[in-house]
């Protein structure tokens, strides 16, 4: 006899309650497919899966890390024309001195 672990789910609509295998929730939350209660009513798991939640935060910290790059880089470069003009402005006045 092989046993199956089960979850029990009430439906959304109708209340009536009802058991799937634990596997089959969770490829059900992974895939957020549809799927019915007893009595035909449409069910899904609409949240994003905890995988989703950490694709989203490590895409988002490697914007920002671009962005800082980006960032830095524009900083370094204003930083450098600065220099320059001074450099410039020092020249002119030893040379009017």
């Amino acid at each position: 006899m092989v046993f199956v672990n089960t979850v029990e789910i009430s439906c959304i609509t109708c209340g009536v309650s009802f058991w799937i295998s634990q596997n089959h929730q969770a490829e059900l939350k992974k895939t957020h497919k549809s799927f019915y209660c007893p009595n035909g009513h449409t069910q899904y798991y609409p949240g994003k899966t905890d995988a989703e939640k950490y694709k989203e935060l490590f895409e988002r910290e490697q914007r920002l890390r671009k962005n800082i790059d980006t960032d830095n880089n524009s900083l370094k470069n204003s930083l450098r024309t600065y220099k320059g003009e001074v450099t410039k402005l020092k020249k002119k006045i030893e040379g009017d001195a």
